[in-house]
């Protein structure tokens, strides 16, 4: 059942309080590392005025993965950053009633995203939620209407996060022993689990298209349905939250990371796109064309390759990210383009009108949904504001082509190359791409001054 209510009508707002038994509301939205952050308030608090902002700490922007404080990049960081001497100051986070839900798994608790903006009331152009909104209001400048969905890996493992501390997250006991791609009976094996992730995601109004195992042991894949893309950024993002909090009450512990070991496949999360002209007919599709793809399809598709490179941070935003490019994962790595082949980075699907579209074989399930299809919609609309030229289909196995250039193979990389676009900085903003390159940097820091148990391997007795 679909339970979001209408943010035109605070009736029904109401109404969907009442009948659900709804008690706490938990409100909050997406950081810039993808992390669900917000509050649960009591619902009175909410039904004083279902639109008033809530104030957040903007401590949070500048929070990495483990909950550190990033420092200002540099006494002279043009910009906004959060700061101990700026004070850590409140922002506000305005409710988006269209995403109010009640959360299938929590008795009586509903959810409802939040946007971010400033105590002046201007938007913080660098969250991503806001950074999608400008990409798509470009869009629908141009007169389309962008459709987008996404196709999450994840994994799942026999422990806890106490389990996890013991371990120093070593050793860990995935659900199945060894993949079966596509087994039936291993996705029946453990249907109590994903029957109740499909359940709990559709109550979210999310629907669920289909299911499977999929080629990594505890590895699984759920399909959501196309929507509008801020939609399908909240879909994608909520499912994550979902799925983790969902395998933990069964006693399991659920991880979008993109690569756990060396060989074998990762997790990825392929989106597939398509634009809607005015009319609501698929801009992708041509009837005339050989392959049935339109000069609009064709041109989407070059801008996607052109930016594949210098927007790879956005797909790949982790240093584990880069250990999911390998030859022949069926990871998209490659720049290069072909209908109906899952050996380039973008695929063309094109059999009929309506399902006529472009799959980004790029984004692990590590990369932040509303950044990544943010990349992808300024990239593909880029190139037909610029009626850049076609670029011709590759044919064949391009992992193994000297010739097909790749995405970049570091995180180092992919930030030089993200800083140093225009196109990033003028589709995207200024202000995000900075904001993203500095968090990225400390990430590399971070990184770059821990002592790992590789090193402790390879020259604790020998060096």
């Amino acid at each position: 059942m679909n339970v979001q209510a209408s943010g035109s009508d605070l009736q029904a707002v109401q109404q969907m309080i009442e009948q659900n038994g709804i008690h706490t509301v938990v409100l909050g939205g997406c950081d810039i590392n993808g992390i669900f952050r917000g509050k649960r308030i009591p619902v009175w608090r909410f039904l004083k005025d279902p639109r008033e902002a809530m104030h957040f700490a903007d401590v949070q922007c500048v929070m990495d993965w483990v909950d550190d404080i990033i420092p200002t990049p540099a006494p002279d960081y043009a910009g906004w950053w959060p700061s101990w001497e700026r004070g850590f100051g409140d922002m506000e986070g305005r409710p988006d009633l269209e995403t109010l839900r009640v959360l299938p798994w929590a008795e009586g608790t509903a959810l409802v995203l939040v946007d971010y903006f400033d105590l002046k009331g201007d938007p913080l152009h660098a969250m991503p939620r806001n950074v999608l909104r400008r990409v798509d209001a470009r869009a629908q400048r141009m007169g389309f209407s962008s459709v987008m969905t996404a196709e999450l890996e994840f994994m799942v493992f026999k422990e806890t996060p106490e389990s996890l501390d013991e371990k120093h997250y070593r050793d860990l006991v995935p659900i199945a022993s060894r993949p079966v791609t596509y087994g039936i009976e291993t996705a029946t094996r453990f249907d109590s689990l994903l029957s109740a992730i499909r359940r709990g995601v559709e109550g979210l109004g999310i629907p669920i298209e289909a299911y499977n195992s999929e080629s990594g042991p505890g590895q699984f894949e759920l399909n959501l349905t196309p929507s509008h893309v801020l939609l399908a950024a909240d879909q994608a993002f909520l499912f994550k939250h979902a799925t983790r909090q969902i395998a933990l009450e069964h006693g399991y512990l659920a991880t979008f990371m993109s690569k756990l070991a060396q060989g074998g496949f990762g997790s990825s999360c392929h989106v597939h796109q398509s634009l809607n002209q005015a009319d609501g007919t698929n801009a992708f599709w041509d009837a005339n064309d050989p392959q049935n793809l339109s000069l609009i399809a064709r041109q989407y598709v070059a801008g996607l390759l052109t930016t594949m490179r210098e927007f790879s941070v956005l797909f790949a935003p982790t240093i584990n990210s880069y250990k999911r490019f390998e030859p022949e994962s069926a990871a998209g790595a490659t720049v290069a383009w072909g209908v109906q082949s899952k050996a380039v980075g973008i695929r063309a699907v094109n059999e009929t009108p309506k399902g006529c579209r472009i799959e980004h074989r790029v984004p692990g399930a590590d990369a932040n949904p509303y950044l990544a299809m943010a990349g992808m919609l300024a990239g593909g609309l880029a190139a037909i504001e610029r009626d850049m030229k076609p670029i011709d289909e590759y044919r064949g196995n391009s992992y193994v082509d000297p010739d097909v250039q790749w995405v970049p193979r570091t995180l180092a990389e992919a930030v030089e190359l993200f800083e140093q676009s225009e196109l990033a900085n003028e589709y995207l903003g200024e202000e995000a791409v900075r904001y993203l390159v500095a968090t990225r940097r400390w990430e590399l820091e971070q990184f770059n001054s821990a002592v790992h148990n590789w090193e402790f391997c390879r020259y604790f007795t020998m060096a």
